[in-house]
């Protein structure tokens, strides 16, 4: 699980990818967009660069991956499971947040 789809969290989960062809790669996105390029974006409101320039990925690239992306989401909490087979909570990542971030459910390091 990746919380944030910047660039940070997009390179995170490509990365991942890249990795582990099989890996379950899901990305938590409080944005309503896939990955854009904030800089451009004043450039593209006021009509001075095409829409290509500034939409870094689409929804059917991160398909093509197998990248699950859940938009316009917030976490919240983390919890474990542990009845599954998976990693650890201590796992996810916290893309694009300044500074330490902690969130519940996760034990200090």
């Amino acid at each position: 699980m990746i919380l944030g789809n910047g660039i940070a969290g997009q390179t995170c989960a490509e990365d991942l990818r890249k990795a582990d062809a099989d890996a379950s790669i899901t990305i938590v996105a409080a944005e309503r967009h896939p990955l854009y390029n904030r800089v451009a974006l004043p450039r593209y409101l006021r009509g001075q660069v095409r829409r290509e320039k500034v939409f870094m990925r689409t929804p059917e690239h991160s398909a093509a991956q197998n990248i699950d992306i859940h938009f316009e989401t917030w976490a919240t909490e983390v919890r474990r499971d542990p009845d599954r087979d998976r990693r650890p909570a201590e796992t996810a990542s916290m893309a694009g947040f300044h500074g330490r971030q902690r969130l519940p459910g996760l034990p200090d390091p």
